[in-house]
C-alpha cells in the first residue's frame, strides 16, 4: 500500500490571515478583544397577497403554478406524508424537490416532537444562502400534504395562510 503525501503548502494569503489571528490572540491581557463586525439587518419579508387568485376548479399544478407566479417563488411542490412528490413547478428539477421535499416532511415530524412545542407543526422555514424553503403542513382527511416553497425572502404569517387557504378551497371546494 504507498501512503499519499500531503499538500502542507499555505498561500501568501492564508499567512496574512493566520499572522492575523495569532496577534489577535496574543493580544496583551486586560486589553478587550477587538469588536465583531455587525450582524447584517434581516431581510424583509414578501408582502402578503390576501388572497390567491386561484381559479375554483384549478388542478394542484395549476395552483402551484399560481404559487409561483404571484408570490415570485423559485419553486413550489407538494409532498404527501410519505415524503412522495404529488406535483411540483417552477425553476427547479422534479427530483431534487422530492428529496428536498421528504426531507421536509421528516424536520416537520421532528418539529411534532420537541418537547417546549405546545401542538403540532403547521409548518418551517429554513434559510439556504440567501434562498428561503418553507414548508406549510396541510391536514387532510386521513394524513397530511405539504406545501414547500423555494423563495428569496422568507414568508410572512399572512402569505403562509393564503397559501393554506387556496390548497383547502382546492381539497374541498368553494364555501
Amino acid at each position: 500500500m504507498t501512503s499519499r503525501q500531503l499538500n502542507t503548502r499555505i498561500s501568501d494569503d492564508d499567512r496574512a490571515v493566520f499572522r492575523r489571528v495569532s496577534r489577535t490572540l496574543q493580544a496583551p491581557r486586560g486589553t478587550a478583544p477587538p469588536p465583531l463586525a455587525p450582524l447584517p439587518p434581516p431581510l424583509p419579508t414578501i408582502v402578503a397577497p390576501v388572497v390567491l387568485a386561484i381559479a375554483p376548479d384549478a388542478s394542484w399544478d395549476e395552483v402551484l403554478d399560481q404559487c409561483v407566479r404571484q408570490l415570485g417563488a423559485i419553486a413550489a411542490f407538494i409532498i404527501d406524508d410519505r415524503g412522495l412528490l404529488v406535483a411540483g413547478s417552477g425553476a427547479m428539477p422534479l427530483g431534487m424537490l422530492e428529496g428536498t421535499g421528504a426531507r421536509l416532511v421528516i424536520a416537520i415530524h421532528q418539529a411534532d416532537h420537541m418537547e417546549s412545542a405546545a401542538g403540532s407543526a403547521r409548518g418551517i422555514t429554513v434559510e439556504f444562502d440567501g434562498q428561503w424553503l418553507t414548508g406549510i403542513r396541510l391536514p387532510t382527511e386521513t394524513t397530511y400534504l405539504t406545501v414547500g416553497l423555494f423563495t428569496d425572502r422568507p414568508l410572512d404569517a399572512s402569505t403562509r395562510a393564503a397559501v393554506a387557504q387556496a390548497f383547502a378551497t382546492l381539497r374541498t371546494g368553494p364555501s
